[in-house]
């Protein structure tokens, strides 16, 4: 798998490295491989997550509604598409059909809101382990475990 190269290749250029702080993993993953390019990183904040749970288009997935009829557990695969379509297959064989139709609000505008609006805050006794971290790290890297919100 693409996956397993990409671990392996990340896993040797760490091989004897230490790593003082996370930004450093940012720089140890894109040397990890030159050709055909580097691998690309993006590193998130607390502002990039949204919050999806109450955005709500669809009631249910059951693809029937009589006895019988297939249930949630039968489905195999589900493809949610751009436009609002969500497809299902009950075999992985199969073709997609279009799952029915019992969706609310399709066509209505939708601003998900962000899901927090600042960093959360680590325990205070992580925070404590991170100080005592310090007392093995360069001076340099001190103001890096000084910054985290704590409780």
């Amino acid at each position: 798998m693409e996956a397993d190269s990409v671990h392996s290749a990340i896993e040797r250029k760490l091989l004897n490295r230490q790593i003082y702080w996370p930004a450093e993993y940012t720089e140890v993953i894109t040397s990890a491989r030159t050709k055909p390019e580097p691998y690309h990183v993006k590193n998130l904040t607390f502002e990039f997550f949204l919050d999806f749970s109450k955005l709500s288009f669809c009631k249910t997935i059951r693809p029937g509604r009589r006895p019988g009829d297939p249930q949630v557990t039968d489905i195999r695969a589900l493809k949610y598409g751009t436009d609002g379509i969500i497809q299902y297959k009950l075999h992985h064989s199969d073709e997609w059909s279009p799952l029915p139709s019992r969706n609310s609000n399709r066509n209505a505008p939708v601003t998900i809101p962000k899901m927090y609006s600042q960093p959360i805050p680590i325990k205070k006794t992580k925070f404590e382990d991170l100080q005592q971290l310090k007392e093995v790290l360069t001076r340099e890297y001190h103001t890096f475990y000084y910054q985290p919100p704590h409780q």
